[in-house]
């Protein structure tokens, strides 16, 4: 629940990928590529989170999906989601603040 929206913008950045032409590009499909080589990577005898590797790569991938969308004619709209998730994760965030402090 806590990476809710995180998930939600990953899936929506996703969609946007594979149905709009402009964010096919090398620019946006290099960090995909790395997210899906380093989110599966399991290590052995050494204490990692190789998927925290992988989180500046999906957060690149999904910036530059968003600029992409926000630079065609349905801009308003996906403003408005892009702004509904920001809120999301920020009342996750402080909803969970209490728990992190115990």
């Amino acid at each position: 629940m806590t990476n809710a929206p995180i998930v939600v913008a990953t899936l929506v950045s996703l969609i946007l990928y594979i149905s709009t032409r402009r964010c096919r590009y090398f620019g946006n499909t290099a960090p995909l590529v790395m997210v899906l080589l380093l989110f599966p990577l399991v290590t052995t005898q050494t204490v990692s989170q190789p998927w925290l590797w992988a989180l500046p790569f999906l957060f690149t991938f999904l910036g530059g999906v968003f600029a992409d969308v926000l630079e065609m004619r349905q801009r308003k709209m996906f403003l408005a989601l892009s702004g509904a998730i920001l809120l999301m994760q920020a009342v996750l965030c402080l909803t969970l603040l209490p728990e992190i402090a115990r």
